[in-house]
């Protein structure tokens, strides 16, 4: 409601996690692969966040970063599955990807067999958590580690692109 990424106790752990990677908010650019109002009382389903998939496309062509920090499970996976990378299916599998940087290579159209739009350069992706669902302080951690790690790669994005 109010435009600005996460809330209260969300927001802080957002907030911890861009200090401890020596980023300051407007060095940034936060925005939510959910693009539409969804009732609080409705339940947001996958299929919102699909619909909603070719407006983020769009957003990040026209921004172009070099690292894409996704924070829950929803936006790694729509990345993943329209640039054909292994996507994965169980909560187990989805632990394995946190803070690993994961290479985006275009492929030769900008757009996939279902016709959405896809970004046409190369970003690596650092999957994390939502600040949202934190529950613990070693999620908490979690994310404030991934975050530096995809700082370290815009540090060193000489050697990788």
């Amino acid at each position: 409601m109010t435009g600005i990424p996460f809330s209260s106790k969300s927001r802080n752990i957002f907030e911890k996690a861009l200090q401890a990677a020596e980023l300051k908010r407007e060095e940034i650019f936060a925005t939510s692969c959910l693009k539409c109002s969804i009732e609080a009382t409705k339940i947001i389903q996958e299929r919102h966040f699909r619909i909603c998939s070719d407006h983020l496309f769009r957003q990040l062509e026209l921004i172009k970063p070099k690292v894409v920090c996704t924070m829950g499970p929803r936006t790694m996976k729509i990345l993943l599955g329209n640039y054909k990378h292994k996507i994965p299916e169980r909560n187990e599998d989805e632990e394995d990807y946190h803070g690993k940087p994961i290479m985006i290579k275009p492929r030769r159209t900008v757009f996939n067999k279902k016709k959405i739009f896809l970004p046409s350069f190369k970003f690596y992706l650092v999957p994390t958590y939502n600040p949202a669902i934190v529950d613990n302080y070693s999620i908490e951690k979690k994310i404030i580690s991934d975050v530096i790690t995809a700082k370290k790669l815009l540090d060193i994005k000489e050697l990788l692109f």
